[in-house]
């Protein structure tokens, strides 16, 4: 696969963004539809809204999404809110590309530290190995957060400037 390029989402990346977060599977209905409203507030507002959003784009077609914005009451906390690749491009570097991309946003902007919130479920086995692996600490466990038994696992990585 040649490099996909990253840009800001435009309105025309809309259906296949959420296309690609509910293809994935591990979303519940609410959450997708909860992923579709922030991706409209992003593209609404743009770079001067709160929501942040990257697509990446491989032939024309998107293939990944993420998405991030500051953290209310804090001083220089953001949350990464949404990341989902494309089933076909997976384990191809475009998760680590488009993670990479909203931390150095984020420091750019003063960031100083990156929040990720995730479930326990097993499928997401993944997902938090991924984090880590990007250099971020699990740091808190919410129990029965998302549901009986599924908690929410909140991974944090400090960002340093230059970094």
């Amino acid at each position: 696969m040649h490099r996909a390029e990253i840009r800001v989402t435009s309105a025309d990346d809309r259906r296949a963004i959420v296309n690609i977060v509910s293809a994935t599977a591990m979303f519940r209905p609410c959450e997708v539809e909860i992923a579709t409203e922030v991706l409209d507030e992003a593209i609404r507002t743009g770079e001067s809204g709160h929501y942040q959003s990257r697509t990446a784009v491989f032939e024309g077609a998107p293939v990944g999404w993420v998405c991030w914005g500051r953290k209310p009451c804090t001083e220089e906390t953001w949350d990464i809110y949404w990341l989902a690749v494309d089933g076909t491009y997976r384990s191809r570097g475009l998760g680590k590309r488009l993670i990479d991309l909203a931390e150095k946003e984020i420091r750019s902007s003063g960031g100083r530290l990156a929040v990720v919130e995730t479930s326990s479920r097993a499928d997401y086995d993944r997902t938090r190995q991924f984090y880590v692996k990007q250099g971020y600490t699990h740091c808190a466990t919410v129990p029965d957060f998302y549901a009986d038994g599924d908690h929410m696992e909140i991974f944090t990585k400090r960002l340093q400037p230059g970094q």
